[in-house]
């Protein structure tokens, strides 16, 4: 544990976990993912953030720890639900009720985070039908900014400290999307060596998908490397706002967490992330 208030905050999502879980995996399932989600609320989280918009934003997580490792039909049926409006069923379809209702206390509203939550549901349910072979590098991108579920994160925070504009800024729609971009850069590369052996789809990776047209898994492993440590130079150089407070923490703190849990859920993946440059330089 980081600390007492990471231990509190697992015990806490334990519990709330716990309350909608219907899957019959136990409890020391549920707390390996309630630790996996509160190492990265604990890492990311803005550094004035109040104890109860940590457990509020980790709640997310554990959702979408949930649709990440979630079976095949129960996606597939909680984006049909939620695409047509119905109720949704399920402790994926409960934790996602339960994860509005509790945004919306502190919100003005939920209307984004309920439609990237559908766009979300959605791209996961269809994940694993898209020709590699045929793809081109926009279309993935496109995807893999939806898959790895940072922008709904994101809209957490912006919804709970007001700072959802009603008519988004392009510029600062630009920020958040290469803040996401980041996060997904550092999640394929601490993952590039797992599903490499396990053979997983190179559509869930960026670095498999590029050293697939060029042979050099090497050469795309470094590109998505340079990748990264220019979007953190981008951030180094952009003026100070709550918001960009926000993404500067989840991107470092996104990297410290694949660190905190490389023994734990990416083996091998220290000497990649190691090569990432911090916005800020506390955040090692």
């Amino acid at each position: 544990m980081i600390s007492q208030h990471h231990r509190d905050l697992t015990e806490e999502l334990l519990a709330w976990s716990l309350r909608a879980c219907t899957c019959q995996r136990g409890a020391a399932w549920h707390a390996k993912r309630a630790f996996v989600a509160s190492t990265f609320e604990i890492n990311g989280a803005p550094p004035d953030a109040a104890p109860w918009e940590n457990l509020l934003c980790a709640k997310y997580l554990i959702f979408f720890l949930g649709l990440d490792g979630g079976s095949a039909h129960e996606i597939r049926d909680l984006a049909d639900r939620l695409r047509t409006g119905r109720r949704a069923s399920g402790e994926l379809g409960e934790m996602h009720r339960a994860l509005l209702t509790d945004i919306g206390v502190h919100a003005a509203s939920t209307a984004r985070l309920e439609t990237e939550l559908v766009q979300l549901c959605a791209a996961t349910s269809t994940e694993t039908q898209p020709d590699a072979a045929t793809m081109t590098w926009a279309e993935f991108h496109a995807g893999r900014l939806n898959l790895i579920g940072t922008h709904p994160y994101l809209t957490c925070w912006r919804s709970i400290r007001g700072l959802l504009d009603p008519q988004p800024d392009p510029e600062t729609e630009r920020l958040v999307e290469c803040a996401v971009e980041a996060t997904y850069l550092a999640n394929d590369l601490a993952s590039l060596e797992k599903e490499t052996r396990a053979a997983e789809p190179v559509t869930s990776n960026s670095v498999r998908f590029r050293a697939q047209a060029s042979g050099d898994l090497n050469a795309a492993a470094d590109a998505a490397v340079d990748r990264y440590n220019h979007i953190v130079e981008l951030f180094r150089q952009t003026s100070p706002a709550p918001l960009i407070a926000i993404l500067s923490g989840v991107i470092d703190g996104n990297v410290s967490s694949h660190l905190h849990l490389s023994a734990l859920e990416y083996p091998g993946a220290a000497a990649a992330l190691r090569r990432l440059l911090t916005i800020t330089p506390t955040r090692t």
